[in-house]
């Protein structure tokens, strides 16, 4: 019967540190399509940039012909993660979304024209001018 030896502590030490790499917290990847190759990055960005203490969250995007194209928009990523800005296109504040909301409701006049006064009167002097991607419920709860 055959016995079973240990590796040596130093292949098994590497071992280790390999599977404890740490995350992480940008990278840029290849993945093949029916098209060819691709790219996409990945970023790390705060969960709620008012509170720092609740985390991260991962924000990716792909699709990338080239290695260089991925980077120079993972480059931007950064940029708009370290001013706090939303990741994608144009964002409406939240008093015209909530003005177009009450627009497009199919209830009785009374009860639009009672929506039309509280968003008026309550929501847009506070948090009307803020884009939605910047309303936080720390904001909310402020209010």
């Amino acid at each position: 019967m055959a016995s079973r030896t240990t590796p040596p502590e130093s292949t098994d030490g590497a071992q280790k540190a390999q599977a404890r790499r740490p995350r992480t917290r940008r990278s840029i990847q290849s993945y093949q399509t029916a098209a060819g190759k691709r790219w996409r990055y990945q970023i790390w960005v705060p969960v709620d940039p008012e509170q720092p203490d609740l985390g991260e969250k991962k924000f990716s995007r792909g699709g990338f012909t080239t290695a260089a194209d991925a980077d120079a928009a993972l480059q931007d990523a950064l940029k708009q993660r370290d001013q706090q800005e939303k990741f994608g296109g144009i964002v409406p504040t939240l008093g015209v979304y909530a003005d177009a909301w009450a627009e497009s409701l199919k209830l009785a006049d009374s009860t639009i024209a009672g929506y039309k006064k509280i968003i008026r009167n309550h929501l847009r002097p506070q948090l009307g001018h803020y884009p939605l991607d910047k309303l936080t419920p720390t904001r909310i709860a402020r209010h």
